[in-house]
């Protein structure tokens, strides 16, 4: 019963064209995306299961006075080891130089700082004066403290609206 109560899941093309060439519904609905992972698995299943199953080869007897040599493989995963080694021990090194420079440079800046803050401690230091305020802005200030609005001190110094306002406006930072 494909119709009874449930919507019919949307069709591709290719399952459309699938559908029309075959008149069996079961091979109809399958389509490719769904094909090649289940033949993916089947095939690594027995991939797996024929490694598993698969006789060992037999080893080739060595005879007493003849020298062991080990195979090609092994003689690969040795030489890559050394390698490996090899260049662990290249890699340490430039770590430890770099290690040594790095403290050469941080003991040099220590040292540098110390001498920088010596020479401060020994140079006088020219006596801090209060900043000298200007005539206009000490009487925007008073003016301002008395409580009129910048409207008025302008007014009553002769001065545009604008200026007093920012006279204000810094005296606040």
């Amino acid at each position: 019963m494909i119709g009874a109560g449930r919507p019919e899941p949307a069709r591709s093309a290719s399952d459309e064209h699938a559908m029309s060439d075959n008149p069996d519904p079961l091979v109809a609905v399958l389509t490719w995306s769904q094909v090649v992972p289940v033949v993916l698995i089947v095939g690594g299943a027995a991939l797996l299961l024929w490694a598993i199953w698969r006789k060992p080869a037999k080893p080739v007897p060595v005879s007493p006075g003849a020298p062991a040599h080990p195979p090609a493989g092994a003689e690969q995963i040795h030489t890559v080891m050394r390698d490996a080694e090899e260049l662990a021990g290249l890699l340490a090194g430039q770590i430890d130089r770099q290690a040594a420079r790095l403290e050469r440079l941080i003991t040099e800046a220590d040292a540098r700082i110390r001498r920088l803050e010596r020479i401060e401690a020994a140079t006088p230091r020219p006596p801090t004066r209060e900043p000298a305020v200007d005539p206009l802005n000490q009487q925007v200030y008073e003016m301002a403290d008395e409580g009129l609005p910048a409207v008025d001190i302008a007014r009553q110094l002769n001065q545009h609206t604008g200026k007093v306002e920012l006279i204000l406006a810094l005296r606040q930072r």
